[in-house]
């Protein structure tokens, strides 16, 4: 089947969990959970978005996110790259760390924003780690209750407050009571009963998000080959005649991936159109484009400068139109 596209515009609230590969371990030491923390701060100082609630388990990660401006995508897309990257150097490792694209679930925020808060900051309850959401170190929970030790700036915890009282103390007070309240559900179905594989929601909140999507999504870039080829020459010191060569010379191969996957990004331009401007089967190209995108988490310089090229193409596009 294939991916949905994303969804994006700035208030749009997005359960985000991202999984270990194969179930394994992305947190093997405290410093590996200080340091991803460390890279959402990071995040959140670059881009316009809200978090109201996060945890860190040690094979997967949720987080409770509104996007601003700036689609979460780009935001979630940084935030594995770079840590993969110090995860992988760290441990002398190669390839992915998460589970293929993370699991973004658009969620009605009127009815399931609280709830969602509660959900996420009682995982480690559910697991059987701790018996109090409040001994667990790496969730927003202690920060809501006033005992964090860092990270505090970027979690939404006053808002989420006032929702239980304009008064801190009795907001607190009733805060607790709520999350209390929850530990006995165990695990939730119906926050996971997805319509579409992407929204949480009924009927009314799908339709809603169709009719603003469809005036405020931006219209999907369809470039024409020959400019990213042109775009990928000039950055990479490159030629067509190069890129058209039967030899298997690495920097002939190292630019069709770059046009490959800058195709895919920029207008689902397949793979099949790119093996048939330069003469290559579907399966070489395939292997070039992945490898490409497993070498940009090990290298960071290699992946800044692809997404400095894709964002370029994609402004100088927006001006033509």
């Amino acid at each position: 089947m294939a991916r949905k596209p994303r969804i994006h515009f700035p208030g749009a609230l997005y359960h985000v969990i991202s999984r270990g590969n194969q179930g394994q371990r992305i947190f093997r030491q405290d410093k590996d959970r200080f340091y991803y923390l460390d890279l959402l701060s990071r995040y959140y100082n670059r881009y316009d978005f809200r978090l109201y609630a996060y945890v860190l388990m040690s094979n997967h990660v949720h987080l409770l996110a509104e996007a601003g401006k700036v689609p979460l995508a780009k935001v979630m897309q940084g935030l594995q790259q770079s840590y993969t990257l110090y995860f992988n150097r760290k441990y002398g490792l190669v390839g992915h760390l998460f589970q293929g694209r993370y699991k973004s679930i658009l969620c009605d925020r009127d009815c399931y924003l609280l709830e969602l808060v509660r959900y996420i900051h009682l995982n480690p309850v559910r697991s059987k780690l701790v018996r109090d959401a409040l001994d667990y170190p790496w969730s927003s929970h202690r920060i809501y209750l006033g005992k964090g030790a860092g990270h505090e700036e970027f979690v939404q915890r006053e808002w989420i407050l006032s929702q239980f009282s304009r008064k801190a103390s009795e907001a607190l007070r009733r805060y607790k009571e709520f999350v209390l309240d929850g530990i006995g559900t165990g695990h939730r179905e119906d926050l996971y009963a997805v319509k579409e594989q992407r929204y949480l929601g009924d009927e009314q909140f799908v339709e809603h998000i169709a009719r603003r999507t469809e005036i405020e999504q931006p219209r999907s870039i369809r470039m024409d080959l020959g400019k990213i080829e042109a775009a990928v020459c000039c950055r990479y010191d490159l030629t067509e005649k190069l890129l058209q060569s039967k030899s298997k010379e690495r920097r002939g191969s190292f630019g069709r991936a770059v046009i490959a996957c800058l195709g895919q990004e920029l207008g689902g331009i397949r793979i099949n159109e790119v093996a048939k401007r330069y003469g290559r089967d579907q399966v070489s190209i395939s292997l070039g484009a992945k490898s490409l995108r497993e070498k940009m988490t090990q290298e960071t310089n290699l992946r800044q400068s692809f997404e400095s090229l894709l964002e370029k193409l994609r402004k100088d596009e927006r001006r033509t139109k």
